[in-house]
């Protein structure tokens, strides 16, 4: 008869029961001892630690089952310790981690002992033959009890013992918080990368909320974040706005009172952005490539305005688990210099550290998504900012309006030729005729025509507009052939107008559905045609934003207001939003995933088709 003695911490009797009930199963005449056994327990009365280190010297096998538990247990180190110092009994540990054994090396590094790793892959196999009576029994049926055993143990929740020597209040303040919140250690350097490698296998969404990010990406985007977009997880990064005036004040902290350093730090910051979105689009380009056609995880950057306060990243891996950390920077310092980071886990509970990071990164990211500010990342393409801010938007479009300003001059000995864009305005008349506003700018537009022709000068007059919607009233027809026919009947040539074919041209299935797309076709038909001058004729609520327009499409119009008493185009509306928007945002509203492009096609396309249109 084999007499065992299992040592462990009563925290963790549940476990120990079920290795137990498998050992009684074997076969043989096995003699368990373990504390909190009711049969084999000590009885009230009776002396602990005599007991203890009778049924000690008696065991042939010393089992300890080592656990985060364990080592806070001053009963269990006193058994470890008795058996190791006894040397009476072969001693086998059982540990629910490789760290637990570390743990308590001091103790038993006095025997050469082997141990078994619960985590490890083959620890069910070698269980089986570090006890004989189980080596006896061998069977696919005992492996996998076994395994079953060795998985609840390496997954035995975090322990909530204070540590020995420690009472329940100074543990509660700082390591019983940090075990209950998930946070795993404190450092003062970064991770290294292999550790940040290891832990983003099998994650299905990486997040990083940083300043710069620049130095970790360069280390990991190559291979880890590569593999991680194979496997078809997400990659999102939190940056702020490049040039903005939150990296400007970080730059003026870190290099505090030399404004050359400051100069030179806002510059390494921005440079850093561009790095950023240039090693992700590498790391999307390589992961296409390897895919071979299959679908791959999505990557994309996200506006931190001024959320930032701390670097974050975190690895959520689609059950509830994650794993990051926070770092705690306080400028002048930066990450590197020694900033206290946070490195923890989560498991789902609620109020975890690693929950509320998640909570607050994905907070970010949608209030960057309902601004506009952020795009997927693509294997290719120009590196360009979430939005301008004022300095650099001015730097912006002074470029746009010298590079603008150019080509007028250059076109101007081209012709005497002129074109003229009418902005349209719906909705219609119910006959399909023009409401006074726009038949108003169609009158301008031929009375500037007609000047045009006194000078000697040819003039065409684009009207633009696909049929449009109104809330539920539906124009019957396009708002370029609608003024076509207006201009049409007050006897100007019919050569002389363009509206439908170009709008069809130059927009395709897209349509013409706001001023941008206005502008947009007016600007191909110039640049395509040999004229020497463009006029608008629009809105005065309209002229800045149309003559923005026209700029980012590389051209600068003459524009001629039209006056009206009820404009459609409200100035306050004009002013603090859809001018502000172009100026800092979206400069042109051509792209099919940008808010401006898709909210007016959702509030002007027509519900129902007419007769004829695709």
């Amino acid at each position: 008869m084999t007499k065992v003695f299992i040592s462990h911490c009563s925290e963790d009797g549940g476990v120990i029961a079920a290795l137990a009930e498998i050992w009684r199963e074997c076969g043989e005449e096995v003699e368990l001892f373990y504390s909190s056994d009711p049969e084999t327990g000590i009885p009230a009365g009776d002396s602990l630690l005599q007991r203890i280190s009778g049924e000690i010297e008696q065991c042939g096998v010393f089992v300890p089952v080592l656990t985060e538990n364990y080592a806070r247990s001053l009963y269990c180190v006193y058994e470890l310790s008795a058996a190791v110092c006894l040397r009476s009994c072969r001693i086998v540990p059982i540990c629910s981690s490789a760290a637990q054994f570390d743990a308590l090396r001091s103790i038993l590094a006095a025997s050469d002992l082997r141990y078994i790793d619960a985590e490890s892959p083959d620890a069910a196999a070698v269980m089986l033959e570090s006890f004989p009576w189980m080596k006896r029994a061998k069977s696919a049926a005992l492996l996998d009890r076994t395994a079953s055993f060795l998985a609840a143990l390496a997954g035995s929740p975090p322990s909530r013992r204070p540590f020995i020597g420690m009472t329940r209040e100074a543990y509660d303040r700082l390591p019983g918080y940090c075990a209950s919140h998930g946070i795993d250690a404190v450092r003062d350097v970064p991770l290294p990368p292999e550790t940040i490698k290891a832990h983003l296998r099998g994650a299905k969404r990486i997040t990083l909320f940083t300043t710069t990010g620049a130095g970790l990406l360069k280390v990991i985007s190559a291979d880890a974040v590569t593999d991680a977009l194979v496997r078809g997880a997400d990659i999102r990064v939190i940056l702020p706005n490049p040039y903005s005036d939150f990296c400007a004040d970080v730059a003026a902290i870190e290099e505090d009172g030399d404004p050359l350093s400051q100069e030179a730090n806002l510059k390494r910051l921005n440079s850093e952005y561009e790095a950023v979105v240039g090693f992700l689009q590498e790391a999307v380009k390589a992961a296409s490539a390897r895919a071979d056609g299959r679908p791959v995880g999505q990557a994309a950057c996200y506006c931190a305005y001024t959320l930032l306060r701390q670097t974050v990243f975190l690895a959520e891996y689609g059950d509830g688990r994650s794993w990051g950390w926070i770092s705690l920077t306080m400028p002048p310092l930066r990450t590197a210099n020694r900033s206290l980071l946070l490195e923890l886990h989560g498991t789902g509970v609620s109020g975890e550290t690693a929950e509320l990071l998640c909570v607050h990164c994905d907070a970010a990211a949608r209030l960057a998504e309902k601004r506009g500010h952020w795009f997927p990342v693509r294997g290719d393409g120009a590196v360009r900012p979430f939005f301008l801010e004022k300095t650099t938007a001015r730097l912006y479009w002074e470029e746009r309006y010298r590079e603008a300003s150019e080509t007028m001059e250059k076109r101007r000995g081209l012709s005497e030729t002129a074109l003229i864009e009418v902005a349209a305005q719906h909705p219609l008349r119910g006959d399909g005729t023009p409401g006074i506003e726009f038949a108003a700018r169609l009158d301008a537009a031929a009375e500037l025509r007609e000047k045009l022709l006194r000078r000697g000068w040819e003039a065409d007059i684009y009207i633009p507009g696909s049929r449009h919607r109104d809330g539920v009233r539906e124009d019957i027809c396009t708002l370029s052939e609608a003024g076509r026919r207006y201009l049409l009947k007050k006897g100007l040539p019919e050569g002389c107008l363009f509206g439908d074919e170009s709008n069809r041209a130059f927009k395709g299935d897209d349509g013409v559905y706001n001023s941008a797309d206005e502008c947009f076709v007016a600007s191909r038909l110039f640049l395509g045609g040999d004229y020497a001058a463009l006029y608008c004729v629009c809105s005065p609520n309209q002229v800045a934003r149309k003559t923005l327009f026209y700029l980012e499409f590389g051209v600068l119009p003459l524009c001629c207001s039209v006056p009206a008493e009820r404009m459609y185009h409200s100035m306050i509306h004009e002013l603090l939003d859809s001018v502000d928007g172009v100026l800092y945002g979206d400069h042109s509203w051509q792209d099919p995933a940008s808010e401006a492009f898709r909210e007016t096609r959702a509030q002007r396309i027509p519900k129902t088709k007419l007769p004829g249109e695709p």
